[in-house]
């Protein structure tokens, strides 16, 4: 009993973290104390990235329709900004990756994470915030060409970056749209502003990687906790041997590849789940009680279907 409690009990947590409130808007969490990419890399050795932990920590990552505009927004556990960059944050680099159902691209557009996407899962928009003004917004065009934009960026609280976009440029966001969020460490002098892995920490760069340029370059990804779409088991998946870089998932207000179930059934499983739960586990108490209420639900409805009968109505 304590185990089916325990495994409804992640359900229904997972069913409330991945929310998908009206049309369009989404939210996840991101499990804290991750920055650690397939969980061995440690963080740069100067002290401006004490107290080398949380800066890198993605939290949640939610989408936004306010006005005329969408909101893209990540939430980080540690916000500073030693450099002064304008955006009001120095460390971070975040790309937003989107799988809008269309033909896309497979690979980043210019290298720099070592990442690879899903094939089911191309993507025909990037977001990119970075400081320094290097924020940026690619999208696919209908004739298959690459539309580059400027992408306005800041802070929306404390510790969260807002990318801002307006609804008229790429549409309302929909429900069956899926989302990539990557964050890696700033570095203006690296391939896509992703700071390297190397083997051993350095002074600029972080550790518990490899030094053939096969392991990503990212530092934590939105993916749920366990499981095969782990954020571990996805940035392990490179295999040097092979020359394959690691293959990326995507989520969204669907769910998981795989599941492919959409909010309405995720919450009906669940509703279904309690109620095995009640019919089975439950005190004998709770069942008499369940009992005599339906008892008395259609008690009632009998009563009046049998006098719009009668009243001929």
């Amino acid at each position: 009993m304590r185990r089916f409690l325990l495994g409804l009990i992640v359900l229904v947590g997972w069913v409330v973290s991945v929310a998908a409130g009206p049309e369009g808007s989404f939210r996840m969490e991101d499990p804290p104390g991750d920055d650690f990419g397939p969980g061995t890399y440690l963080y740069p050795k100067n002290k401006v990235f004490a107290p080398y932990h949380g800066h890198f920590d993605l939290r949640s990552f939610s989408v936004a329709i306010v006005g005329e505009e969408v909101h893209y927004e990540v939430t980080m556990g540690l916000m500073a900004n030693p450099w002064q960059a304008p955006e009001g944050f120095s460390h971070q680099v975040i790309e937003v990756y989107i799988h809008r159902g269309r033909q896309g691209r497979n690979e980043p557009p210019v290298p720099g994470t070592s990442v690879r996407f899903a094939p089911d899962y191309p993507w025909d928009v990037r977001l990119k915030a970075a400081p320094w003004e290097a924020g940026e917004l690619l999208f696919l065009r209908p004739d298959g060409r690459m539309e580059r934009r400027f992408l306005r960026v800041g802070l929306a609280g404390p510790r969260t970056i807002r990318m801002t976009v307006p609804l008229s440029l790429l549409g309302w966001p929909s429900s069956k749209w899926r989302y990539y969020v990557l964050v890696g460490s700033y570095d203006g002098f690296a391939e896509d502003n992703f700071r390297p892995v190397m083997a051993k920490p350095g002074e600029w760069h972080f550790g518990g990687g490899r030094d053939d340029g096969w392991d990503p370059n990212v530092i934590d990804l939105l993916a749920p906790p366990r499981g095969r779409f782990s954020q571990e088991r996805q940035l392990g998946s490179f295999d040097a041997a092979r020359g394959e870089y690691a293959v990326l998932f995507p989520v969204g207000p669907g769910g998981l590849p795989g599941a492919r179930l959409p909010g309405g059934p995720m919450i009906l499983l669940v509703l279904l789940l309690i109620g095995g739960w009640m019919l089975w586990y439950a005190p004998a108490s709770w069942r008499k009680r369940a009992q005599a209420f339906w008892q008395k639900v259609r008690s009632r409805f009998r009563t009046f279907l049998s006098r719009r009968y009668k009243d001929g109505s």
